[in-house]
């Protein structure tokens, strides 16, 4: 269509010069809303039988991201839809469905052929668009147009599970069907024009999602013109809206805090020699223990001190639930059944009653252990001796 013939210079001038500062403006002579898009766009196209066999290949190569095909021109079955609904999708093109409407036959008939081509959308999958463009004469009343239009809308959106787009230009939909309710139905806008930065749609809606913005483009894999697309949005929004989920963003993580990954305790990482290493060591364990420095041992209060192995330890023996801990002094010369500890290498002294603690040493084979803690000076007099019957053995 030619603005130039439907619109007077001053209203030509009021369209063209809206988009340049704003981004919803009505132009009131003629009922129309300018709507620039809002950034982003994505390229596409809408087929049908007239194009013959598509190579999908090729139209995605092109750097086509969708594609809309149709399903029905009443009474006539797209002879192309079945193989362009399958290989659309096969070839990583978002995809999209569109039914010709025809007012002068009935609604139900014609929702029931679209709701079993496409069945329930899916992720990938446009809403079904509803075409709404046949040409007079035998169109009825816009009140009754609009009634049949939204009799088609539910039905195919209750068999496909999405509510369908509008696809429409402002030259038909204010003189055909003038109906204000369908705001809530995506936009797919027609305008044909190679002049016009921004289109101007039926101001029946706010805002536009796709515009058809040509009829006679070329696109590789495909002989012939095409209907050239636009979406209104990145790449990800059209994601969403053809049923994708919106990515998922933790909000409660900043973007410049750096990532600090657990290191396994076993790691291999590289210790610095200047640093000592302190280890754990179990008790059983074969390390050497070194001669000069008596190894502190853990025994718990049933363990067996009747070996008579050449070891020369300071044992500790833990108390239950006390805390308490008694010192033993073991030898190989000594019967382990019960231990006592003499001056100097001197015959052992008599053993005092159970219940005393002598010099706060003595634990008997079974008998309760001291409560008495060990002095320093009787753990430093232990180790000499100990120290002192080794060299006089050797």
């Amino acid at each position: 269509m030619d603005l130039r013939r439907t619109l007077g210079p001053a209203a030509l001038l009021a369209v063209l010069g809206s988009c340049s500062g704003h981004n919803d403006e009505v132009d009131q002579s003629v009922g129309e809303l300018v709507v620039c898009g809002s950034g982003p766009t994505v390229e596409g196209i809408d087929v049908s039988q007239w194009q013959s066999t598509v190579n999908w290949p090729m139209v995605r190569a092109a750097g086509k991201r969708f594609a809309i095909a149709r399903i029905l021109h009443w009474p006539t079955r797209d002879t192309q839809f079945d193989r362009n609904w399958r290989e659309i999708r096969a070839n990583g093109l978002i995809r999209g469905a569109y039914i010709y409407f025809d007012p002068r036959y009935e609604v139900a008939a014609q929702a029931d052929i679209v709701v079993r081509a496409v069945g329930r959308l899916g992720q990938g999958d446009l809403p079904v668009t509803l075409d709404i463009e046949q040409p007079p004469p035998g169109l009825p009343s816009p009140t009754r147009y609009a009634a049949m239009v939204r009799d088609l809308a539910d039905r195919i959106e209750a068999g496909t599970g999405r509510r369908p787009m509008i696809y429409t230009g402002r030259y038909y939909w204010p003189s055909y069907v003038q109906s204000t309710a369908f705001r809530d139905h995506p936009l797919w806008h027609a305008q044909y024009t190679t002049t016009q930065p921004c289109p101007y749609i039926a101001d029946a809606w706010r805002n536009w999602a796709f515009w058809q913005y040509s009829s006679t483009g070329r696109v590789s894999g495909i002989s012939g013109n095409v209907d050239l697309d636009r979406f209104n949005g990145t790449y990800a929004e059209l994601q969403r809206l053809a049923g994708f989920p919106a990515p998922t963003v933790d909000a409660g993580t900043p973007r410049d805090v750096p990532v600090v990954r657990d290191v396994p305790a076993a790691s291999d990482a590289p210790i610095s020699r200047d640093v000592p290493v302190v280890r754990d060591v179990p008790a059983a364990s074969d390390a050497p223990v070194a001669r000069d420095v008596p190894a502190v041992i853990d025994v718990s209060p049933s363990a067996d001190l009747g070996a008579t192995a050449d070891v020369s330890a300071v044992v500790d023996a833990g108390a239950p639930d006390s805390g308490d801990r008694d010192v033993v002094a073991m030898d190989a010369d000594v019967p382990s059944t019960d231990v006592a500890m003499g001056d100097g290498g001197e015959a052992p002294s008599p053993p005092p009653a159970a219940d005393e603690g002598g010099c706060g040493c003595r634990v008997g084979r079974g008998s309760a252990p001291s409560p008495r803690a060990p002095t320093a000076f009787s753990l430093l007099l232990a180790g000499a001796m100990l120290r002192s019957r080794r060299r006089r053995r050797d």
